[in-house]
């Protein structure tokens, strides 16, 4: 075997020093690759895609005359605005559709060409139609509306026009038929009922007396007389030995009446009556007494 390696040629394994393997491992792949006697000296090292040599291989570059990669432009990108703490608000809810049309259209206005908001999401497709969508309905139903209300001015006028002549034929009804029931009902309208004299209104009852919180106040309530329109109130102080001196304190359709201005002490009675009926009015209701407060 001594032999054999005396007599073969020599192979050399050629192998590079650390330091030079260190400064090849550290350099970019580009730089590592300028190293190899075969690589053109004017050729410029590949940096991969979007990637920048570092600042000492960008410097051995330049010693042997070969130019830095260009550095992508980032003039197309938008600039974001300061970080803030304002919210949006929008309040749509609560806005009237003619409101919120002018509502879309004014940020449709003011977020095109925008150079904050770039990409608007949704996309402007999408979104303007939407808003010429329903500004469309509304232009409908505006039209609509005014239609209506033609429409209504006009029923309205020839309902006046037919009520008159309506008028005029219930009274050539009434003059024809004499008055009588039966043939004013053949002719498909109402009769009247004839008036008949109403009855004598009956005394009213649950005449009560209160006392209020306020000195020199009385609360007066009273129950309802069927046909009467109205309550006659009248108030008497008692005084010993003298007789009553009634005095009106109310008259009204109300049930209830507030007395005031009665001395705290003294005793008053209150007496009630109603309009109405075929006297005229009803009888006086019983005499309440009550001491003022």
């Amino acid at each position: 075997m001594n032999s054999l390696s005396r007599n073969s040629p020599a192979i050399e394994n050629k192998v590079p020093p650390r330091a030079t393997l260190r400064r090849q491992l550290r350099a970019p792949s580009g730089l590592a690759d300028s190293q190899d006697q075969s690589a053109s000296p004017t050729s410029p090292p590949n940096p991969g895609p979007n990637r920048r040599p570092s600042a000492r291989a960008s410097r051995s570059l330049a010693r042997r005359g070969i130019p830095s990669p260009p550095r992508l432009p980032t003039d197309d990108l938008p600039t974001p605005p300061p970080i803030g703490t304002v919210k949006v608000k929008l309040e749509l809810q609560p806005r009237p559709d003619a409101e919120l049309a002018t509502f879309g259209e004014s940020h449709v206005a003011a977020i095109r060409d925008n150079p904050w908001f770039v990409t608007p999401m949704p996309s402007p497709d999408v979104f303007d139609a939407e808003l010429a969508t329903f500004e469309s309905l509304l232009s409908e139903l505006e039209n609509l509306r005014l239609r209506v209300k033609s429409l209504t001015d006009q029923k309205d006028r020839s309902r006046q026009r037919f009520e008159a002549l309506f008028t005029q034929r219930g009274a050539y009804v009434q003059l024809v038929s004499n008055g009588n029931g039966e043939a004013i009902a053949s002719s498909g309208l109402a009769a009247r009922r004839p008036r008949t004299r109403s009855s004598v209104l009956p005394s009213p009852r649950g005449l009560r007396v209160q006392v209020t919180q306020s000195s020199g106040e009385l609360r007066i309530r009273w129950f309802t007389v069927p046909g009467a329109r109205t309550y006659i109130l009248e108030c008497a102080e008692i005084i010993a030995n003298e007789p009553l001196t009634w005095t009106q304190i109310h008259v009204g359709g109300k049930l209830s009446c507030l007395a005031k201005q009665l001395t705290p002490g003294h005793r008053y009675a209150f007496r009630l009556a109603a309009l109405g009926g075929s006297e005229g009015r009803s009888p006086w209701s019983p005499v309440v007494e009550r001491v003022a407060a």
